[in-house]
């Protein structure tokens, strides 16, 4: 979108997705150096991995913008764009304790288990449901952003039968 709306300064766009897979978002970033870009956007799945290859975008001269992840302490970037994930946690959270009126058993579905947003965003939803003693939280299952993930999740607890669940929580 941004590209497009600003075509007259942006001569080309080029995206790559490597499925969760740091060696090759690693790769994919390299050969785009290699290629010559003036920038980079990453939402980098693994930081650690990534230190090398954006050291190497900053020795050329190549700005950097980590989105949405990336601990900005260890990697070189120029900007750290994110929203706040902790309060969003807590928003939903609270929607559900409200609606609840506190009293009840929880599901919770966080997203990728590896991903800084979706421990930020679980940790803000625990520190609400934690201000309400009548919530239980029956389970917590990670659905690595798949929405089919969390439906087979969900399914599986309503067969398994046991507590009822009076709300399923997820992060996205």
């Amino acid at each position: 979108y941004g590209a497009v709306r600003h075509a007259a300064l942006v001569a080309s766009l080029a995206v790559r997705h490597a499925g969760l897979d740091v060696d090759r978002q690693a790769a994919d970033i390299a050969a785009l150096l290699d290629a010559g870009i003036d920038g980079l956007v990453v939402s980098a799945n693994h930081a650690a991995g990534l230190a090398e290859v954006l050291a190497a975008a900053e020795r050329r001269g190549v700005p950097t913008v980590l989105v949405d992840r990336g601990q900005p302490d260890l990697l070189t970037h120029s900007c750290f764009v994110t929203c706040d994930d902790r309060t969003i946690g807590e928003i939903t959270a609270r929607w559900i304790a409200e609606r609840l009126r506190g009293q009840g058993a929880l599901l919770l579905l966080p997203g990728l288990h590896g991903a800084e947003p979706a421990h930020r965003r679980l940790e803000g939803a625990l520190a609400v449901f934690g201000r309400y003693p009548g919530l239980s939280i029956l389970d917590i299952a990670w659905t690595g952003w798949q929405q089919q993930r969390g439906r087979e999740i969900v399914a599986a607890r309503l067969a398994a039968g046991g507590a009822p669940i009076d709300a399923v929580w997820c992060d996205s």
